[in-house]
């Protein structure tokens, strides 16, 4: 049952790094199992170059989004 939360905000860090689109892929796929699991509206996607092209960095978000629909908060 979720609980109602007044101004109450969880955070949950993951850290991943990833080198291929099956890796990018793999991180999506865990964002929706947390997303029905623990019922979350959004993400704080932190993207950053740790060796991973402007490419693969875009393919991350844009696989999310697909994955997540477009209720689905990504900042």
């Amino acid at each position: 049952m979720k609980r109602e939360r007044d101004s109450l905000a969880s955070f949950l860090e993951i850290l991943i790094f990833f080198r291929d689109r099956f890796g990018a892929d793999a991180f999506c796929d865990s964002i929706v199992s947390v997303r029905d699991e623990y019922k979350v509206d959004g993400i704080d996607l932190d993207v950053e170059d740790g060796g991973t092209n402007a490419q693969l960095q875009t393919y991350l978000i844009k696989s999310c989004r697909d994955k997540l629909g477009p209720d689905f908060l990504i900042t």
